[in-house]
């Protein structure tokens, strides 16, 4: 990202040395006269009378303000006119509150931006009235040039699928039991764990190894996850049911909103899917809320889904829970905050009798924390997934983009 530098002195003058000239012209919108000779008027600034003889007030704008994001300076003159002269750190070719070029919005009703989306992302200021829903494919980033006030609910969909397994049973001419051979086999989405889950093994009998979960993402790693892309959530839990058609829990979404004003986020959920029978849950999604300002933030969840028990009459084991996301807030202030749950997805199991063909269950998908192994057989327990992270950056959102 492009940031152009520009150095700035503004001085305040109350009388011009020498012999006062006639009223200098109104500067050009948004430029500052260069001032004239002694004696001589300069050109003003927009709107603002020119230096001869006129005082000029100026008031630092604040870091985080509306006008000004990485802060600045207004200009008032004697007349009334006044201008205002962001610092250099907003002088951005992509401004990280966007440019506000779809004006307002005000979600009063529950409205689904996967099947209907906005032209734009970027707004001035942004309203979700309450017991409206606003419902966001994975990897969409809101941009406000003003406030954020989220009174109603957002719910980001999955992204990250669940693997599979179809397998095909060849017997032997003479009746015997021949190889089980794989059709069609799907890995599980990694989403942004380091290592994604794995699917069960189909086995003849009860003995079968367990599947492992993914590993969770470091937290350094998750600090730096700033910018979200569909692609940046949760990852999916594995399967291997033998009827190979039980995916695993898909993995929960990314979303992600950016205020230059107070953000009151309320509430936000982007969890995983749990596991079907014999599959393992998914992780918790991604969410990074980040104001210019402030945040508060109601009842937000990235949770892990649960590992897919066995029902007690399929011959599989117990899938892995998947791991709990993460949730980054970034801001000058932070708080209050109510319920932030990135929790784990358990597993369950129930004993079955001897089947001719059985399967081991997938493992748990991983994000801010580990996904939970799927269970062995014959004793068939999956494992729990592992909390995932809430983390606060208290500091002015500019310097991190």
């Amino acid at each position: 990202m492009t940031k152009s530098h520009v150095a700035l002195v503004v001085i305040a003058m109350s009388a011009c040395t020498g012999p006062a000239g006639p009223a200098g012209p109104a500067g050009a919108a948004g430029a500052m006269g260069a001032p004239g000779a002694m004696g001589n008027p300069g050109t003003g600034i927009a709107g603002i009378d020119g230096m001869n003889g006129q005082s000029v007030t100026v008031t630092a704008l604040p870091v985080g303000s509306a006008m000004c994001p990485a802060g600045g300076a207004q200009l008032v003159g004697a007349d009334g006119g006044s201008a205002v002269i962001c610092s250099a750190a907003s002088n951005e070719t992509e401004p990280i509150y966007g440019h506000g070029d779809a004006g307002t919005l005000t979600i009063s009703v529950d409205t689904d931006w996967q099947m209907n989306p906005p032209t734009s992302y970027e707004f001035t200021d942004v309203t979700i009235a309450a017991g409206a829903t606003l419902t966001v494919p994975s990897g969409v980033t809101i941009l406000a040039t003003g406030t954020f006030t989220n009174l109603g609910t957002i719910e980001v969909q999955g992204w990250a699928n669940g693997g599979y397994i179809s397998f095909q049973d060849e017997p032997l001419p003479d009746g015997g039991a021949g190889p089980l051979i794989n059709v069609s086999v799907s890995e599980p989405g990694q989403g942004v764990a380091l290592r994604p889950a794995r699917n069960g093994v189909v086995t003849r009998g009860t003995q079968g190894p367990f599947s492992m979960g993914g590993f969770k993402l470091s937290v350094a790693a998750a600090r730096r996850l700033i910018r979200i892309a569909e692609e940046t959530g949760g990852g999916g839990g594995g399967s291997a049911d033998i009827t190979g058609l039980r995916n695993g829990g898909y993995g929960g979404g990314a979303f992600s909103l950016r205020a230059a004003g107070v953000v009151q986020a309320g509430a936000i959920h982007a969890n995983g899917e749990a596991g079907v029978p014999c599959a393992g849950g998914g992780a918790g999604g991604v969410i990074v809320v980040v104001s210019g300002t402030s945040i508060s933030i109601g009842a937000t969840t990235a949770r892990g889904g649960n590992g897919g028990s066995n029902a007690g009459d399929i011959p599989c084991s117990g899938g892995g829970g998947g791991g709990g996301g993460i949730v980054h807030l970034i801001a000058p202030q932070i708080g209050p905050t109510t319920t932030v749950d990135v929790g784990f997805g358990f597993s369950t199991f129930y004993p079955f009798n001897p089947a001719p063909i059985s399967s081991t269950s997938g493992g748990g998908g991983a994000c801010g924390g580990h996904g939970g192994s799927g269970g062995a057989l014959p004793n068939g327990y999956g494992g729990a997934g592992t909390p995932g992270l809430v983390l606060t950056s208290q500091t002015n959102p500019a310097r991190l983009f």
